[in-house]
């Protein structure tokens, strides 16, 4: 079987365990480059070489939940560091953990639908998988 299942996934943000997730996106990293192409390059080609590494941002969305969002909200206050711990569940469970700061913490809602929140984590470490046991 190909893919993991997001069902079961626990996301944490400084210790606390984010409730009523309904989807994260952007975790991952990705490296900048530069050219560094010289008149005798070989074989005519532009030289690239990659000079830092990303982890990016990612964001959560989520049903609104009020100790969540509170516990949350005190994160994008604070002005230190947290980590960011994902554990995916099956078919492979892993462990994801990174440095992070919180960065937004916002709730939004329409008639007749329910409240949601979304928060926005910028990644400051390398992502760290580990398999539970």
């Amino acid at each position: 079987m190909s893919g993991i299942s997001a069902q079961g996934t626990v996301i944490k943000l400084g210790g606390v365990t984010v409730d009523n997730i309904t989807g994260w996106s952007g975790f991952g990293s990705e490296a900048d480059m530069i050219e560094v192409t010289a008149i005798d390059s070989a074989n005519d080609h532009d030289e690239w070489i990659k000079v830092l590494i990303r982890s990016g941002e990612t964001t959560l969305d989520m049903n609104y939940a009020k100790a969540s969002f509170a516990a949350i909200e005190t994160l994008v206050k604070d002005l230190t560091a947290t980590t960011l711990v994902i554990t995916t569940r099956f078919p492979d469970s892993k462990i994801y953990t990174t440095a992070c700061d919180v960065t937004s913490n916002k709730m939004t809602g329409s008639s007749g639908d329910k409240i949601s929140a979304s928060v926005g984590i910028k990644l400051s470490g390398s992502i760290v998988a580990t398999d539970v046991t």
